[in-house]
């Protein structure tokens, strides 16, 4: 939250919560960490960050449509390594399926 406030936010940043802003079951309350969650996206879509944001919840998501793509973790680095044509780390991240399916990049933010 400290970089997007302060306009220092990273091409890529990926955000860990911890404590009771954690959504993971057995760790918290999951209410706690959706408010949180909520909170955040709500941060960025005021942010001038907005404009080329995907935390799924984008701009650029396609509206009205449903994925049915089968995604593992490994669909966001896919997705990294597409945006900037990086090679893939390894095996698992080159077949992934890529999260392009879910975004029309000639919308208009």
């Amino acid at each position: 939250m400290q970089a997007l406030g302060n306009g220092s936010l990273p091409a890529v940043s990926f955000v860990k919560p911890i404590g009771e802003k954690n959504e993971h079951p057995g760790y918290t309350d999951l209410v706690q960490g959706q408010k949180y969650v909520k909170h955040l996206v709500e941060a960025i879509q005021s942010s001038r960050y907005w404009k080329d944001t995907a935390i799924i919840i984008s701009p650029y998501a396609k509206k009205g449509f449903v994925d049915h793509t089968l995604y593992d973790i490994t669909a966001i680095l896919k997705f990294i390594e597409l945006r900037w044509g990086l090679q893939p780390l390894g095996t698992r991240d080159a077949n992934a399926n890529n999260l392009l399916n879910a975004f029309d990049f000639t919308q208009t933010p």
